[in-house]
């Protein structure tokens, strides 16, 4: 009581039908909740990034060399369980020596490796974003 016969409430919101509920001993409805991620949250990174490499010979016998890049799903934050919302992955990579090149897009993809046949001889790197479904 804030003084005699008087009582002071605070509430988040009013909810007009609530009146009719609780004086006819009526459930109120179940609140809706989703466990669908805030589309402003960072979206979690592949991991285990890796790169193998090998020689292949080619249809007109020329030993080339070929590079696969690998990765591990991205896990949701604080679990060990993979993110569910992942669409696909975006996958760029650059040699880093014997010269340092622009980074190269080899596009989206699902799978979870993507391979450069005739791959350039030197250093490589690639990184990996994933895109969300939604």
């Amino acid at each position: 009581e804030t003084e005699p016969n008087t009582v002071g409430v605070s509430a988040l919101r009013y909810h007009g039908a609530k009146y009719g509920y609780i004086e006819d001993n009526l459930a109120f409805s179940s609140k809706s909740i989703s466990n669908i991620p805030d589309p402003g949250d960072a979206i979690p990174e592949p991991t285990n990034l890796q790169i193998i490499e090998e020689l292949y010979t080619d249809s007109m016998r020329n030993v080339k060399n070929r590079a696969t890049f690998s990765w591990d799903a991205p896990l949701t934050p604080g679990t060990s369980t993979t993110y569910p919302y992942i669409a696909s992955y975006y996958v760029e990579w650059r040699r880093k020596a014997p010269a340092l090149t622009n980074w190269t897009s080899m596009g989206e993809t699902s799978a979870q490796s993507i391979t450069i046949d005739d791959a350039p001889a030197g250093t490589l790197e690639f990184r990996v974003k994933t895109r969300r479904i939604f």
